[in-house]
């Protein structure tokens, strides 16, 4: 594989971590029961219980991403093809534990996940600041940016924000509805729109399971 393909891989995997860990931790705050409850530590991350949205990948990735949510717990699979290279990763985001796997290569990878210790540690009205500086790539103290505009994509209003030497991104309440990725000095060069969006479906608890043929190593 070349040094190009490998790039073009992460890179996808990367835009995908980064949706992984909005799925676990919105910014959103319910209020009622859910506020007490995030202020001791647990998190309820969305107004719903679970949902299911569906992305088409457009540009020199072309593909699909299906993202099961379900309470704090989110699956993401992608099923793309990146320069005649055939990828299906799934990213488990299971609360503090990030699973990342490889189907076509038959193996995986667990780690901590970080955001979710953090996110915990933040008063539930910085959250969302926090959140949206993630996701638009700034490090900057004080408030988030402010978004440049608001769409309508797949039934819902997000706002858009532009991402610090990549593209832009549009939040749906901390979850992406649109992303563009554009890197010229690898060659990378697409968007990631959801099309469809279920709210409360029944989520197969098989969703969230490791594939026992797969060979997963603690990084």
């Amino acid at each position: 594989m070349t040094k190009k393909r490998l790039n073009m891989k992460n890179t996808v995997i990367a835009t995908m971590a980064v949706a992984v860990l909005f799925a676990g931790c919105s910014a959103e705050n319910t209020g009622g029961d859910n506020q007490q409850n995030n202020q001791t530590g647990q998190l309820y991350p969305y107004p719903f219980e679970s949902a299911i949205i569906e992305y088409e990948l457009q540009g020199n990735v072309e593909g699909t991403i299906k993202v099961s949510l379900d309470g704090n717990r989110a699956a993401h699979e992608t099923n793309a093809t990146a320069e005649g290279e055939e990828i299906h990763n799934i990213l488990l985001d299971l609360e503090d534990t990030l699973y990342q796997i490889d189907y076509n290569a038959g193996i995986g990878q667990k780690g901590p996940n970080p955001i979710y210790t953090q996110i915990q540690t933040i008063d539930p009205d910085e959250r969302k600041d926090f959140l949206i500086k993630l996701a638009v790539g700034t490090s900057e103290t004080g408030d988030a940016p402010e978004p440049k505009e608001q769409r309508e994509i797949a039934g819902q209003t997000c706002d858009v924000y532009e991402r610090k030497g990549v593209g832009e991104i549009c939040l749906w309440g901390g979850i992406p509805l649109y992303s563009s990725i554009v890197i010229p000095e690898q060659g990378v060069n697409y968007t990631t729109t959801a099309t469809s969006i279920q709210i409360n479906p029944e989520v197969p608890e098989s969703t969230f399971e490791i594939p026992s043929d797969i060979e997963i190593t603690e990084v």
